[in-house]
């Protein structure tokens, strides 16, 4: 099939998305959403990452879905929407976004007749294609040569201890600076039309390229929103792009830049990157301290990762976290050691921080990341296997080689040589656990390995 003929199917797929809650809610979008008229819904964008709804999703004259964010403009249709929600890139991954919205819709990609030929996505009238750029270098090295050290400016420095966070190490560090009063702001300083000045939105923090160029900023707001207002906490520039970028402390961009030897620490957003980044500043290991939000990480990212970095993602534990340490960790599967705090409801780690509760230790109760297995058994399971160094490495995503419980039946502690394997439960599916030992062959070919493997690396361990 032709590509011409491969997106002759994108007008029925879209048609096929028009129940807006059933697209947002396969979408794990529904978290604050507000309903508006018409059958519209106003959601948290998923390109910028937010907590107060400020993206539009609803139907267009043509009868089909269109989204406006009026938080960082981002803006398309229901294919765009998948896209960004996905982490797909809509240009490079056509394909596996047009699957992922069939399956969305209930249609069967396959008797589409879908085309494996490389094709190129043609969007709708009303849905531009997102052709924006980021601000330029030199606007965004003036303004932040402009700005001033958060210990300078008082509604900053309030609203920064607020939250607990130390003021002088964000200074020291050049991790945030702070807008004056006054200053004259570029064109993109601003938002819904009204400057970062006169909504305060005065935390400046840099956000960096896989080059470890800084190419652009994201400004915190400082004060409470009064009752009927719903600004954003943080905000890109106005109409410029945002995806593709970190927040990045100077180990990390040492990692990104040249290789450096160090563990990297991946936390969810700027608060969490402002705590942790000030937190191992104290540590005498270098670490790289990474902030990432919807749409910020990439495989270009990943590709500057030096092999068998340690790389603990410590995104928050809800929909959203899990589906960034997903994206993280499919890129880095085959380069890194992924680790991540196993589940346990507790909430965000910044609050947790400021209440005292959180082990001062960033690579504190960590265990093995399941890639595409997130779900609390499967990091209990690899907690276990990882405290009592049963695992070994990992085969393919969700599958790991560990060491065979029962292998006193065939060399009563021989050499782990990784013929043993483990999916990961993930997904509603049951785990299995398999040995490849002859002298265990059917012995262990069973279900249920939480119940029957760890119990038996439990009993042999003594615990």
């Amino acid at each position: 099939m032709s590509a011409a003929e491969h997106i002759d199917h994108v007008p029925e797929i879209r048609r096929a998305l028009t129940d807006i809650k059933r697209l947002c809610g396969a979408l794990n979008l529904l978290d604050g959403a507000k309903r508006q008229p018409g059958g519209a819904l106003s959601i948290c964008c998923p390109s910028h990452g937010e907590k107060n709804p400020s993206c539009s999703v609803r139907i267009g004259p043509d009868g089909t879905v269109q989204v406006r964010c009026f938080g960082c403009e981002f803006r398309g249709d229901a294919l765009h929407l998948v896209a960004v929600a996905r982490g797909l890139d809509l240009t490079r991954q056509f394909k596996d976004v047009l699957r992922e919205a069939a399956n969305i819709a209930g249609l069967d990609f396959d008797d589409l007749g879908a085309s494996t030929a490389r094709t190129q996505y043609v969007p709708p009238k009303h849905a531009k294609a997102d052709d924006r750029t980021y601000p330029l270098v030199s606007e965004v090295a003036s303004l932040w040569q402009r700005c001033v050290p958060v210990t300078e400016q008082p509604d900053v420095a309030a609203w920064l201890e607020s939250r607990g966070l130390d003021l002088d190490t964000i200074a020291r560090l050049n991790l945030a600076r702070a807008l004056p009063d006054g200053l004259n702001l570029p064109e993109w300083a601003k938002h819904r039309g009204r400057s970062w000045d006169e909504l305060r939105y005065r935390l400046i923090m840099p956000v960096w390229d896989e080059q470890c160029a800084m190419r652009s900023v994201r400004a915190g707001r400082v004060v409470v929103n009064e009752p009927g207002e719903d600004w954003p906490k943080r905000v890109p520039p106005s109409l410029r792009r945002a995806a593709g970028l970190l927040l990045a402390n100077k180990a990390a961009l040492a990692v990104f830049g040249h290789g450096a030897k160090a563990d990297l620490l991946i936390v969810e957003g700027e608060p969490d990157f402002l705590t942790w980044a000030c937190a191992v500043s104290a540590d005498d290991r270098m670490v790289g301290v990474v902030g990432v939000g919807s749409g910020w990480w990439s495989r270009a990212f990943a590709a500057k990762v030096p092999r068998g970095t340690r790389v603990i993602v410590r995104t928050h534990q809800d929909a959203a976290g899990d589906r960034y340490a997903g994206e993280i960790g499919r890129t880095l599967v085959r380069r890194a050691k992924l680790f991540r705090p196993a589940q346990d409801g507790l909430g965000d780690e910044n609050d947790r921080w400021r209440a005292g509760k959180l082990a001062a230790a960033y690579d504190a109760d960590v265990a093995p990341l399941a890639v595409d297995s997130v779900d609390p058994e499967s990091f209990q399971l690899g907690r276990l296997f990882a405290e009592y160094y049963w695992l070994g490495d990992e085969i393919k995503p969700g599958v790991f080689a560990v060491r065979c419980p029962g292998e006193m039946l065939h060399s009563g502690g021989a050499r782990f040589d990784g013929r043993t394997t483990l999916s990961a439960p993930g997904g509603g599916k049951r785990a299995r656990f398999e040995c490849a030992h002859e002298a265990c062959s059917g012995a262990y070919k069973r279900f249920d390995v939480i119940a029957n493997c760890v119990a038996r690396v439990a009993h042999t361990e003594g615990i």
